[in-house]
C-alpha cells in the first residue's frame, strides 16, 4: 500500500514536472538573461541539464501510458525536420572537431528545437498559475535591471566563481536580450491595462519597463523588438474590445471610475517627461545610425556609421565567401568549422581577430553558413508556420491568456532581435522562443483551430492526461 501511495506521489509530481518544466525553463532564461544563462561553466550550460531532466521526465510520464497532447502537423514536420537536419550536421560536419565541445555550443541553438514538442496544453487552472509565474519573472527582470541601470555599469554585483577575470558577474546586462525581456514586460501590462485589468497598475508597469528600455539600455536590435511588440498590442485591439465587453458585464457595466482617473494622471505626469527624455536617450539618438549595441552609453554619429559599415562589409564578404562552393552553399560547414574567421569576414569587423566571436551577429547568415540552404529554409518555415499559428490562436481562442500573449511576444520578438545581434544563439534567446512556437502550437490544437500530428497520421488523439 505504501509503495502504490509512493508511486502515485512520484507519478503526479512527474505530470506537474512535465505540464511546468518547459515554461519554467523559458521564464528562468527570460528572468536572468546572460548571467543566469551561464551560471556554471559549459558547454553543457545550465538550461542543457535542465532540458535533458525534462525530456527523462517525459520519457517516464509517456512509459506510464500518459498522453501528452500533440503539436500542430505543420509545425511539427518542420521542427522534425530542422532538429534531424541539424543531428545529421554535427555528426556528419565539416573537419575533425565535430564531436568537440565547441561543435556542440554551435548546434544546440538548433537542437534545443527539441524543446516545442514537450510544451503540453494547459488548462485554466493551469494557466492562471502561469500567469503568476509569469508576473514574478518578469517583475524580478525588470528590478535588478532597473538597479543595474540606476547605479550603473559598476562592479557592484560579485563575478560568478567560475568566470575568468570577473568577466561575466550575477546580474550582467546584456542589453540587447534585456532590452527584449523589458519590452515584453511592458506589451503585456499594455495590454492588461487597454482590457481594463488593473488599469492603472498596469499603465505604472508598461512606463516603467519603457522607460528602462529607452533611457537605461543602449540596445538598438532590442528597441527594434520592443517596437514590433507593440505594434503586436496595438493590433489586438479587436481582442481587447472582445474582453471589455465581458469584463464589463462582470464588472456591472464599466471600468471603476478610480481606475480611468489613475489612468489618466499617469498619461498626463508620464508624457511630459517621455517628451523630455527621449530625445537625449542614447538608444533614440543612435537608432538611424547603425544597429550594433555599444558598451558605452556615449553614441557619437562617426562612432554608430563605423559600426554600421564594418558590419555590413563583414556581412557581404561573408555571403561572398558561402557562395564561393556549392556545397557550403547548400549544406552549410556543420558545426566547429570558425567559418566566420576563415571567410576573412571576422577581420572586416574587428582588427583584433577575436576567436571567441564565432557569430556575424545576424542569425540568419550564421544559419545559412551553419546549416546551408536546407537549414535556412527550415528556419523560414517555422517562422512562416509561427505565424500562422498566432493568427489561429488570436482568432480562434475563446479568450487570448496572459501565456498566451507572452508566446506571441516573445517568437515575434527574438528573430528581430537576432537579425543585429547573438540572440538566438545562445540559450536565453533560443529556449524561450521554441518554448513559444511549442505553447502556440499546442494551443491552436487545443482550442480546435489546428490539426494536430496525430490526426493527421490517422490516429485518434489519446485525451490529455491533466494533473
Amino acid at each position: 500500500m505504501r509503495d502504490r501511495d509512493s508511486q502515485r506521489r512520484g507519478g503526479a509530481l512527474a505530470l506537474k514536472i512535465d505540464t511546468y518544466g518547459p515554461l519554467l525553463l523559458a521564464l528562468y532564461l527570460l528572468a536572468t538573461t546572460r548571467w543566469g544563462s551561464y551560471v556554471i561553466p559549459g558547454p553543457p550550460y545550465i538550461a542543457d541539464f535542465v532540458l535533458m531532466g525534462l525530456l527523462a521526465n517525459r520519457a517516464l510520464v509517456v512509459a506510464a501510458g500518459r498522453s501528452r497532447g500533440s503539436r500542430e502537423v505543420g509545425f511539427a514536420v518542420a521542427a522534425g525536420a530542422l532538429l534531424a537536419w541539424a543531428g545529421m550536421r554535427f555528426v556528419f560536419g565539416d573537419g575533425a572537431s565535430s564531436f568537440d565541445a565547441q561543435a556542440a555550443r554551435d548546434a544546440a541553438p538548433y537542437l534545443y528545437a527539441v524543446l516545442a514538442f514537450l510544451v503540453v496544453p494547459l488548462n485554466a487552472t493551469q494557466a492562471e498559475v502561469a500567469r503568476r509565474l509569469i508576473n514574478w519573472a518578469l517583475i524580478f527582470h525588470l528590478a535588478w535591471v532597473t538597479v543595474r541601470v540606476v547605479v550603473g555599469h559598476s562592479n557592484f554585483a560579485p563575478a560568478l566563481p567560475w568566470s575568468p577575470n570577473e568577466s561575466l558577474r550575477v546580474f550582467a546586462l546584456r542589453p540587447d536580450i534585456d532590452t527584449v525581456v523589458c519590452g515584453l514586460l511592458a506589451g503585456l501590462a499594455l495590454h492588461r491595462a487597454l482590457s481594463g485589468r488593473s488599469v492603472g497598475m498596469n499603465f505604472l508597469l508598461c512606463a516603467w519597463a519603457l522607460a528602462v528600455a529607452l533611457a537605461g539600455l543602449d540596445a538598438r536590435a532590442g528597441i527594434l523588438a520592443v517596437l514590433v511588440q507593440l505594434l503586436v498590442v496595438a493590433a489586438l485591439a479587436p481582442v481587447r474590445k472582445r474582453e471589455t465587453r465581458a469584463l464589463r458585464e462582470r464588472a456591472g457595466g464599466a471600468w471603476r471610475a478610480a481606475d480611468r482617473r489613475l489612468a489618466v494622471a499617469l498619461v498626463i505626469v508620464a508624457l511630459p517627461v517621455l517628451i523630455a527624455a527621449a530625445p537625449n536617450a542614447p538608444v533614440i539618438k543612435s537608432l538611424p545610425l547603425g544597429l550594433k549595441p555599444h558598451e558605452s552609453h556615449a553614441f557619437t554619429g562617426t562612432n554608430a556609421d563605423a559600426t554600421a559599415r564594418a558590419r555590413l562589409r563583414s556581412w557581404s564578404r561573408l555571403v561572398d565567401w558561402i557562395e564561393e562552393d556549392a556545397g557550403r552553399m547548400a549544406v552549410g560547414v556543420g558545426f566547429g568549422p570558425h567559418f566566420y574567421l576563415d571567410s576573412g569576414a571576422l577581420r572586416l569587423l574587428s582588427t583584433k581577430q577575436r576567436e571567441e566571436i564565432r557569430s556575424p551577429h545576424n542569425y540568419w547568415l550564421n544559419t545559412w553558413a551553419r546549416l546551408g540552404i536546407a537549414g535556412l529554409g527550415l528556419v523560414v518555415a517555422i517562422l512562416v508556420i509561427g505565424l500562422r499559428l498566432v493568427a489561429l490562436v488570436v482568432r480562434k481562442a475563446p479568450e487570448l491568456r496572459d501565456v498566451d500573449l507572452v508566446a506571441i511576444l516573445v517568437f515575434v520578438a527574438m528573430p528581430v532581435a537576432a537579425t543585429f545581434g547573438v540572440v538566438m544563439e545562445s540559450p536565453f534567446g533560443a529556449l524561450p522562443f521554441f518554448w513559444a512556437l511549442g505553447h502556440l502550437s499546442a494551443r491552436a490544437c487545443q482550442i480546435g483551430a489546428a490539426r494536430s500530428l496525430a490526426e493527421a497520421i490517422g490516429r485518434r488523439p489519446a485525451k490529455p492526461a491533466l494533473p
